[in-house]
């Protein structure tokens, strides 16, 4: 696969916390804006409902997060006194940008030092006005909490990541911007990986109060795309992000990014005037550096934002591009309708529910209740009144435009499906968190995931969930041959809190493997054939190569003992994996052992942990074991076991949200002004 691919994803929306949710959202076509809650600001005080009001606005409405002011600062570094002062937008951005690198099966932590890049989309701070409006109140937390470059500085800091780290603002095209840069950087070679995005919040009102002067936003509440009613939009906040990679490189893939394109307006009507021209230019700009035809291209998720002429004039471009002779029609989208305007965070919101689309096949529709005469649709352009099922190959454009002129479209397909051989045997899920309530929330992610994705094969799930996640040291395991057994299982699995790694004794005893379950191990663990393979010859003890091989691949897998036990028959597999005796060249004697050897089960001091061989790998048992141990502190070398198997999307690890952070610093009333009579006229004096 060539070009860029969207590794990963993630999204905080209003009462949307990830994609998964998002696309519940879209299915059932739901709204979520509401109005302003008063712990933003006094909504009474700056209400009108006639736009142009002096000091008001007309919307009292707005789609907006209600876990703005919680963030993890401890998992990121932060110090309380710095994290009052932080902009929340720094910190929607940090832990969002976690949770797009867990989904594209990276590990923060393993990004320090590399050439990853930061390319996020914002045009508004308003914390950052209110860290600078009392100047006895300003300090150096002023500066580095309220900086608009530091959305993107931080995040680079903060995980060490050495590519750009750049923040654009083209207004409400700029995280679609941040991703088409993020691209050109990916193919320039200045980065290897590439975080872009978008974010913005609302904080105060002063913005609303600018929009509706200029009469865009919606007296109604309501963003009636294509709409008769259209009448504005409602200003909504969120952060989304996305994980981008060259394609030729391995890992998980949602969407395949063939080409992207962005330019400005010109000259024209107005500055903030929509231009025809100009949003038709770059669409087919994009088309040609994709390689793509207009008639491939079955969707197009559209900027439009609820205003009569700027919706008019992007279907007029968008059918100019796409109309005409079509086997099969484009369909127009539009996210708005449910969530409102993310302003700078726009494009890539569009981005992640157009992935989400093509993923699925299936077009949600689009209320409309009476087309706005001013859109008229060329032909083989359709606005869906009803959900389409979208088969065969996919292929989808998105628009997004910024109000200064600077516009840009992507071209996006979706992913191929790599076939998987399914395994054979349990899988064992390890999951850890940071604290005992976050890993039961944790599992309850997971148990959700295994009931709405059954399609992924379960062996994928277990080997992303062990290699490509932080283990912390709430932990706990579940066994399972398929996804009901492991959900089961999941469901009533024990917790364990792992401290320093436990005393561990292999016990070898007259146990001899008993039936065919050893083969049937050998079959399903390539790497234990091999090392039987490598025994033949050596010992001919009863039991020992089945034990001493068991020993030798808890070893590849980085799990040794810390002493030694051997009983009857079991002495010589004992003594060989203590290092007493060589296999290979066994003369009868023993030497001295490299790990404490207690034969005859004398002498043998406190443990904390026995491994029983082959005792404790019969059936799902080794499954079972490695769970155990990982849960009690070892370090399994969880890579080995799994290194040829894909990695998947897997839900997000929980923050640890204990505590509330200020959105707002405290605004004193402005002084009133001692009124001064006014000297009477001259007409008056003596009146």
């Amino acid at each position: 696969m060539t070009g860029t691919v969207v590794a990963g994803m993630a999204c905080r929306l209003p009462g949307i916390a990830g994609p998964d949710e998002f696309w519940r959202l879209i299915r059932e076509g739901r709204s979520e804006v509401g109005e302003v809650p008063s712990s933003r600001w006094d909504v009474e005080a700056t209400y009108d409902p006639r736009p142009g009001v002096v000091g008001k606005t007309c919307s009292r409405w707005g789609g907006l997060l209600s876990d703005v002011d919680r963030f993890d600062h401890e998992l990121f570094g932060i110090t309380p006194r710095e994290v009052e002062r932080l902009d929340p937008q720094q910190r929607l951005v940090l832990e969002v940008a976690w949770e797009a690198l867990e989904d594209a099966a990276l590990v923060p932590a393993d990004l320090a030092g590399s050439r990853t890049g930061v390319f996020i989309g914002a045009g508004n701070s308003d914390f950052a006005r209110m860290l600078l409006q009392n100047p006895a109140e300003v300090d150096i937390y002023s500066l580095v909490g309220g900086g608009l470059s530091l959305l993107a500085n931080r995040l680079s800091y903060t995980l060490d990541l050495r590519g750009p780290s750049v923040v654009v603002d083209t207004a409400c095209s700029g995280s679609l911007v941040a991703v088409h840069q993020a691209m050109r950087s990916l193919l320039d070679g200045e980065c290897d990986l590439a975080i872009a995005g978008g974010v913005n919040l609302c904080l105060s009102p002063e913005v609303d109060i600018a929009n509706s002067h200029a009469r865009l936003l919606s007296p109604t509440g309501g963003s009636k795309v294509f709409d008769e009613a259209a009448d504005g939009f409602v200003r909504s906040e969120g952060c989304g992000l996305v994980v981008l990679r060259r394609g030729d490189e391995p890992g998980p893939v949602r969407a395949v990014l063939k080409g992207s394109a962005m330019a400005g307006s010109g000259r024209g009507n107005g500055l903030g005037a929509p231009s025809a021209a100009g949003q038709e230019e770059v669409v087919r700009l994009a088309l040609r550096k994709a390689g793509v035809e207009p008639a491939e291209v079955g969707y197009v998720e559209t900027h439009t934002t609820g205003t009569a002429i700027g919706d008019a004039v992007e279907v007029g471009a968008l059918s100019r591009v796409f109309g005409g002779a079509r086997e099969t029609p484009l369909r127009l989208g539009s996210v708005k309708a449910g969530i409102g305007h993310l302003e700078a965070a726009s494009g890539v919101i569009s981005l992640i529910k157009t992935i989400l689309v093509l993923r699925h096949g299936w077009i949600p529709p689009v209320a409309v209740e009476r087309l706005s005469p001013q859109v008229r649709l060329g032909d083989g352009v359709e606005i869906p009144a009803e959900p389409c099922i979208w088969d065969g190959p996919r292929i989808a454009g998105i628009n997004s435009f910024g109000y200064g002129g600077n516009n840009v479209h992507l071209v996006v397909g979706s992913a191929v499906a790599e076939a998987t051989e399914p395994s054979e045997g349990p899988e064992v899920l390890v999951l850890s968190a940071r604290s005992a309530s976050s890993l039961t929330d944790l599992s309850l992610r997971y148990q959700d995931f295994l009931r709405e994705h059954p399609e992924v094969p379960l062996a994928d799930i277990a080997h992303t969930a062990r290699v490509a996640r932080t283990h912390y040291p709430h932990r706990l395991f579940a066994v399972g041959s398929s996804h009901e057994e492991l959900l089961e299982n999941l469901a009533e699995a024990e917790q364990f809190v792992a401290a320093d790694a436990p005393v561990l004794a292999f016990e070898f005893t007259d146990d001899k493997p008993g039936g065919d379950w050893f083969d049937a191990l050998c079959r399903r663990i390539p790497a234990l054939e091999l090392i039987v393979e490598d025994l033949d010859g050596t010992i001919d003890a009863p039991g020992f190569v089945p034990q001493y091989a068991l020993a030798t691949l808890l070893a590849e897998w980085g799990i040794y003992p810390d002493l030694v036990i051997g009983h009857g028959s079991g002495e010589l597999a004992a003594a060989a994996v203590a290092g007493a005796i060589n296999p290979h060249e066994f003369d009868g004697e023993f030497g001295e052992p490299d790990t404490p050897l207690h034969l005859g089960g004398q002498g043998v001091p406190d443990h904390d942990f026995t491994i029983r061989f082959c005792g404790d790998f019969a059936g799902d048992e080794l499954s079972r074991l490695l769970g155990g141990l990982h849960c009690r502190g070892v370090e399994v070398d969880w890579a080995a076991l799994g290194a040829e198997r894909p990695l998947t999307h897997l839900p997000a690890t929980p923050f640890e949200h204990h505590e509330r952070w200020p959105i707002g610093l405290h605004r004193p009333a402005p002084a009133t002004r001692p009124v001064k009579p006014r000297a009477a006229h001259p007409l008056l004096r003596g009146r």
